[in-house]
């Protein structure tokens, strides 16, 4: 009985200090890649690479700093109850989400739409990562579903060792074949042919 008791304890103990990691670890890591990110924005508009008028680099700025306003608060759960409330907003409301989320870049010079795709590119990957890597729910989906790409993987692996395999062997017959034709030519025997084979 104590040796259960000594396992649960021991499970649970493990399980809390696993479910906070992300919390404690990775949570900040994206935090400060986002402020990192943030900064990199606004230096951006300081120098004059993006423009400091303009209003797709000022809304990048803004929701790059409401993400890491709210950075804390972003889970798998509240992200996927989130979902059916937005699709029940009012059309004004969405159509200014989207204007927010998707700027026009009437305005900015190819060199300047480039830039900026890249640093949101970059932002939506960190937004994507928030969520999943930073909560013990997210870990736990990406594992459950990484698990049939390993089996797919696995599987991979062995079919082409025993694809080098039989090619190997055919490689081996084929030599052995060559052998034996070229004995044949010679005026070999058949038999000492066929022991060849």
């Amino acid at each position: 009985m104590l040796v259960l008791l000594l396992l649960v304890g021991s499970f649970v103990v493990f399980a809390t200090v696993l479910a906070s990691i992300p919390r404690l670890l990775v949570r900040p890591a994206i935090r400060s890649s986002l402020w990192k990110l943030r900064d990199e924005v606004f230096d951006a508009r300081r120098r004059g690479t993006l423009s400091d008028t303009h209003r797709a680099p000022i809304a990048l700025t803004r929701r790059i700093e409401d993400v890491i306003a709210i950075a804390d608060d972003v889970t798998v759960v509240r992200m996927l109850l989130a979902y059916p409330a937005a699709k029940k907003l009012p059309d004004s409301v969405k159509a200014e989400m989207a204007a927010w989320l998707d700027p026009d870049l009437t305005g900015l010079d190819l060199e300047q739409i480039d830039i900026y795709r890249a640093f949101e590119k970059r932002f939506n990957t960190q937004v994507l990562v928030l969520p999943v890597a930073g909560t013990w729910l997210g870990w736990l989906i990406a594992l459950v579903s990484l698990l049939p790409l390993t089996a797919l993987g696995v599987i991979a692996i062995f079919s082409k060792r025993a694809h080098d395999v039989i090619r190997e062997e055919a490689h081996d017959r084929r030599i052995t074949t060559e052998e034996v034709a070229y004995e044949l030519s010679r005026g070999g025997s058949s038999d000492r042919s066929m022991a060849l084979l």
